[in-house]
């Protein structure tokens, strides 16, 4: 028997109780979700915040120029 308790938050769930059409960067709060057996209840829910940070992405120029500068320095 697996006594361990795992919380979740339903991601897509909250986006579309939020409105969003897409996550961006941002801190956001959801109600978490235990695997609890049917005869334990909570007697308050949980809340978990999520922060979201903007990702920079390197173009695929600079990217292959940084190989390119590798490979021509030998």
């Amino acid at each position: 028997m697996d006594d361990s308790v795992i919380g979740v938050i339903d991601m897509d769930s909250l986006q579309q109780k939020l409105g969003l059409a897409e996550w961006s960067a941002g801190v956001y709060q959801g109600e978490l979700t235990f695997n609890l057996p049917d005869t334990v209840k909570l007697e308050q829910s949980y809340q978990m915040t999520v922060i979201l940070e903007e990702i920079e992405q390197e173009s695929e120029n600079s990217v292959n120029n940084g190989e390119n500068a590798d490979t021509n320095n030998e």
